[in-house]
């Protein structure tokens, strides 16, 4: 298990403490989850924080990292809670958050546009090492770059522009696919 927060911070942001809405916390987590952690106990709390936290803006245009959460405490009816980033995963690039959202039990896009915190029953660590999820540094660019022709070729057979429309599930199936091909997709939210 780990818990997904969205909305509150990001990789560039030096914040290493939020406040969540006690309204927002569960969204986005399966019934048993909510039922199992919506009276937070001491033993609740001890649980949530063993698990990793996944964090990111909306639509996590600059991408993800992840966390260790120290502390989880009362603030009002929200809750606060204090986290310390894991140095050896660094920066995840959005196009690995859209490539494995459905393995890490995001399966709504909508989720990613919604302030929340969701507690979602998938292995955080062995998504990303299994999908062999690398580090980005500040030096290292996630954004496709477009590559002119080939000399003496009049097209660039190495890319392909995927123009899509609000359907991400298709616009990652596709993207899926070229990739396969050995062809690098280049998709417009995502060029620089």
């Amino acid at each position: 298990m780990y818990s997904l927060i969205i909305g509150y911070v990001g990789p560039k942001d030096p914040d290493n403490e939020i406040i969540v809405a006690a309204s927002r916390f569960l969204e986005y987590s399966d019934s048993e989850t909510q039922m199992r952690y919506r009276t937070l106990t001491p033993e609740m709390v001890r649980e949530i924080k063993s698990f990793p936290v996944l964090l990111m803006h909306e639509n996590y245009e600059d991408g993800a990292f992840v966390a260790d959460i120290i502390n989880i405490t009362g603030h009002g009816r929200d809750h606060k809670l204090t986290f310390k980033r894991d140095g050896k995963i660094g920066i995840i690039a959005p196009q690995d958050i859209e490539r494995l959202a459905l393995e890490l039990g995001i399966n709504d896009d909508f989720e990613f546009c919604r302030t929340h915190w969701a507690i979602k029953n998938s292995d955080l660590h062995r998504v990303l090492s299994d999908n062999r999820v690398k580090p980005f540094t500040d030096e290292q660019e996630f954004i496709t770059q477009n590559k002119p022709a080939v000399a003496g070729s009049a097209f660039n057979n190495e890319q392909i522009f995927i123009v899509h429309g609000h359907d991400e599930h298709a616009k990652n199936d596709v993207k899926a696919y070229v990739e396969s091909k050995g062809i690098e997709p280049m998709i417009l939210h995502m060029l620089g």
